[in-house]
């Protein structure tokens, strides 16, 4: 299963049509340096297309690695038998440090922030990926694959300015963040990084979905998808978030902006200010927290299960999930 290693941060553009190289490198030679160009790479396309190196921290080896895939993006990630070549791809997180297969198609399926992300599929032909690594010598020699004093969030920031700055071709259909099974359009995107930046907010809502799902008859399930992403060394895992609530009961919207004022709270204070059996205060009154190490649905990661207070999770769905 793929991790922070050699790769920490990824963000993609999905293209209607081809885009060609030196198309792809004015996009990005006019804001950003570019101290390597590699039109023609010698690797599979599963670990570099034709490639951009931009620099993100070089005084600790961190660099952006951004290239072109000229082929859809390969939602179910190979497979061990039949396609090892990108199952060990997808392994060495080439496709994104938390990526899982299918994370298109789930991505599809809740684009309820953006509709026509529902049609991402069939509405792309080609991709970018925009990649950071501190270790592109490879590593092996004894360096730490993050610097001691890793930012998660500015790397995300950098990944998505590169990105924003991608999507101004015109072949672009939309921005993906495969961690996050996030799918957003142009303009979308830019407001949402420039609304950040008036509010001096990271915008949270580009890296980690937030989804809605029918539990059992009567009861909703929202979740969000990307807080591995904010993972770091030395410190506890980042927790996804889980609320599971009688339909009706709350409006979703509002759970949804629960959500993401919780993202903040977290990246304020550490992934592990809330814990298990606390009581904090959410749309309709007091949510219970249950810490799982795993979702009710994929892809797996630690999560904190929600419920409103005097409203018990049925099992075993309070109990259950998909672990890491």
């Amino acid at each position: 299963m793929p991790t922070k290693g050699q790769i920490t941060a990824c963000a993609c553009v999905l293209f209607e049509r081809p885009v060609v190289f030196s198309q792809f490198e004015r996009a990005l030679s006019k804001d950003y340096e570019i101290v390597k160009s590699i039109e023609q790479p010698v690797t599979e396309w599963m670990f570099a297309g034709p490639t951009l190196i931009i620099p993100y921290r070089p005084d600790v080896g961190g660099y952006a690695i951004i290239d072109l895939v000229d082929q859809p993006w390969p939602d179910a990630m190979g497979d061990s038998v039949k396609d090892q070549m990108l199952f060990a791809a997808w392994g060495q997180a080439q496709f994104g440090p938390f990526t899982q297969a299918d994370s298109l198609k789930r991505a599809t399926e809740q684009a309820w922030a953006w509709e026509p992300g529902k049609a991402a599929i069939e509405n792309h032909s080609s991709f970018a990926r925009v990649r950071i690594s501190y270790s592109l010598g490879g590593g092996g020699d004894g360096t730490p694959l993050m610097p001691t004093d890793y930012d998660p969030t500015a790397e995300l920031q950098f990944v998505t300015q590169l990105a924003v700055k991608l999507m101004n071709l015109p072949q672009t259909f939309c921005y993906f963040n495969p961690n996050g099974e996030v799918l957003r359009g142009r303009a979308e995107t830019k407001d949402a990084v420039k609304y950040a930046a008036e509010e001096e907010l990271p915008p949270v809502e580009l890296w980690a979905n937030v989804r809605l799902f029918t539990l059992i008859e009567g009861w909703l399930m929202m979740d969000t998808a990307g807080h591995s992403q904010f993972n770091a060394p030395g410190r506890p895992d980042f927790p996804d978030f889980e609320a599971v609530f009688p339909k009706g009961s709350r409006d979703p919207h509002e759970v949804g902006e629960f959500f993401r004022n919780l993202s903040l709270y977290l990246l304020s204070n550490g992934p592990d200010t809330i814990k298990d059996g606390d009581t904090i205060d959410g749309p309709g009154g007091s949510w219970q927290v249950l810490a799982r190490k795993g979702g009710l649905m994929m892809p797996p990661r630690p999560t904190l299960r929600m419920h409103p207070v005097g409203n018990e999770i049925p099992e075993p769905f309070g109990s259950m999930g998909v672990e890491v």
